[in-house]
């Protein structure tokens, strides 16, 4: 199961770099902030798992795929604009 989480995160990742060269290009720094907060955001399931609030492994990777789906279909809505 790391593994697979270790492949979520990677995908997460490389949206908030998207995020975060938004932020720049655009000067947009409202983009960086939600960068930040997205990134808090998914690490509040492993959090939960790590003090025994949630207990189930696969929940915290469900929980994690689907924020990796929100925020890539999110992403995809906000910058990937047909002009």
């Amino acid at each position: 199961m790391l593994g697979f989480e270790r492949i979520l995160a990677l995908g997460f990742q490389l949206l908030l770099t998207v995020w975060v060269y938004q932020a720049v290009r655009q000067k947009k720094w409202i983009y960086l902030l939600a960068a930040y907060g997205l990134h808090a955001f998914f690490d509040l399931a492993p959090s939960l798992f790590q003090v025994g609030w949630l207990t189930n492994p696969v929940l915290v990777e469900v929980i994690l795929a689907l924020e990796l789906v929100l925020v890539a279909y999110g992403t995809k809505e906000i910058f990937c604009k047909k002009s």
